[in-house]
């Protein structure tokens, strides 16, 4: 028989950018309790995001209505803001809280948004746990003030039956096909990345460059590339679709991410893509970023050069090219390591624990 689905309370200010499948593939996959998901913004990506309990929310009021008409057991606030934001409902609740930590919620927004820097203490204080999705992730929020023991690494996750592993063992030199994916914006590195790809395709005359995504720096790619004489090479494909983005997978040799720590402090955790790419099997070059290192290990799992070196990441990209008889091996790490850590199900399965240890707890008066 099967247990019946508890009801808890999902938070996201914006539902939902496309760059955010992770927290829909979240959604959909629990098993044991039901998300009622609750926006302030709805955005027209949310067409791909379907879900039977999305509500847009509205006030104090009418949300403790909803809670106790549907027995919400607790609340699940995403990103810091998220949490920040739900305080108000925490305190007149008193149900138990978990907020997420995905990235620019422990750099760029501290900076820019000082209210919010100003209510993490309070966050920190009445909130009961903390997810964060890498270890170095974890010791910047100990950094701002969050006690350790509320806080709990829980890794993200992709559907690995999504990305079939295919892998490539090698690919002809002279043809090389280098894929990345990411927005564009300053954190991700896609100038660095082009930059890097002139040396490759001056090597490898007949080397492509696709890049996917979409961004506030579009235009100036456009004219890095223009000047690089390189127009016929790289391809900003623009936002896609996960199911296209897989099939991009599928066709490239090499992937890579050259992520940076932006001027504004902004910084990643561990993006999902990279998981996407070792899953199906392709070798990945990236940088020692943030939570990266923790994925791609350099020289058993991919290949790492410093953030913002030109010179390294392009020499790094034609030693892969070639020394192709190292990717085999790589390749098989880096997919034993993505279904070990990053199996959605298996990280689902730990959240959910999470969720049940803090309902069964006795709850303190904490309205303070």
């Amino acid at each position: 028989m099967l247990t019946p689905v508890k009801n808890i309370f999902m938070y996201r200010e914006r539902y939902l950018p496309i760059s955010e499948t992770f927290i829909y593939e979240q959604i959909r996959n629990m098993a044991q309790y039901g998300p009622h998901v609750f926006y302030r913004e709805l955005l027209d990506e949310s067409t791909l995001f379907p879900s039977s309990n999305l509500y847009q929310y509205q006030d104090l009021k009418t949300t403790i209505e909803h809670f106790h008409n549907h027995n919400i057991r607790l609340i699940y606030a995403r990103f810091g803001t998220g949490g920040v934001q739900m305080l108000p409902l925490k305190r007149v609740t008193n149900l138990p809280m978990i907020t997420s930590f995905h990235g620019s919620d422990v750099s760029k927004q501290i900076v820019k948004k000082e209210d919010y820097a100003a209510s993490l203490p309070e966050l920190f204080r009445k909130g009961d746990m903390f997810t964060v999705v890498c270890e170095h992730m974890r010791t910047r929020l100990i950094t701002l003030g969050c006690p350790a023991h509320k806080i709990t690494v829980l890794k993200s996750g992709i559907d690995l039956g999504k990305f079939p592993f295919q892998p490539k063992v090698s690919a002809n030199k002279d043809e090389i096909r280098l894929l990345s994916v990411g927005r564009l914006v300053e954190k991700k590195g896609i100038n660095i990345l082009i930059q890097a790809f002139a040396q490759i395709a001056e090597k490898y005359p007949n080397s492509k460059l696709t890049i996917i995504g979409e961004g506030e720096q579009r235009k100036n790619l456009e004219e890095l590339i223009k000047k690089l004489h390189l127009n016929d090479r790289v391809e900003l494909k623009g936002k896609r679709s996960h199911q296209e983005v897989r099939e991009h997978l599928m066709d490239c040799d090499l992937f890579c991410i050259s992520s940076h720590m932006g001027s504004d402090g902004n910084v990643e955790g561990i993006p999902n893509v990279i998981m996407e790419a070792m899953a199906m099997g392709r070798v990945v070059v990236s940088t020692a970023h943030a939570g990266i290192p923790e994925l791609v290990i350099h020289g058993e799992t991919g290949y790492l050069v410093p953030e913002k070196d030109v010179v390294a990441l392009s020499d790094m990209l034609i030693h892969a090219i070639e020394h192709q008889s190292e990717w085999s091996l790589l390749i098989e790490n880096g997919h034993r390591k993505v279904e070990q850590e990053h199996d959605i199900h298996k990280q689902i399965q730990k959240l959910e624990q999470l969720f049940t240890n803090l309902i069964d707890t006795p709850r303190k008066d904490d309205k303070k």
